[in-house]
């Protein structure tokens, strides 16, 4: 199967708790789909800082897993003809009880 997901509950975006979901539907292999599924909710940490919104926040998470795999792809052919499609949610309290998603 080529198909991978994330349910991540220990996010955090600007010291709110937020949860992550996604399902990967991979393309001609698995390894694309596992490592989005993989990274996913670490490389969206990194992004607290660098931008407004939790929206801008999941945009820029793809563009940064898509630079590391065209990196990785640079030194191999890991990924070479893979994809996948991706579907992610991000929902988020604040302290007012305001629900985001």
């Amino acid at each position: 199967m080529e198909d991978a997901h994330i349910a991540d509950f220990t996010a955090f975006f600007r010291e709110n708790p937020a949860a992550l979901f996604g399902v990967y539907d991979g393309h001609g292999g698995k390894d694309v789909s596992e490592f989005v599924a993989k990274e996913f909710a670490k490389v969206f940490r990194t992004q607290q800082n660098k931008v407004a919104d939790l929206g801008e926040a999941l945009q820029e998470t793809y563009h940064e897993l898509d630079r590391i795999m065209n990196r990785d792809m640079a030194s191999s052919t890991k990924y070479g003809g893979q994809g996948c499609t991706a579907v992610t949610c991000a929902i988020q309290g604040t302290r007012d009880g305001t629900i985001f998603a």
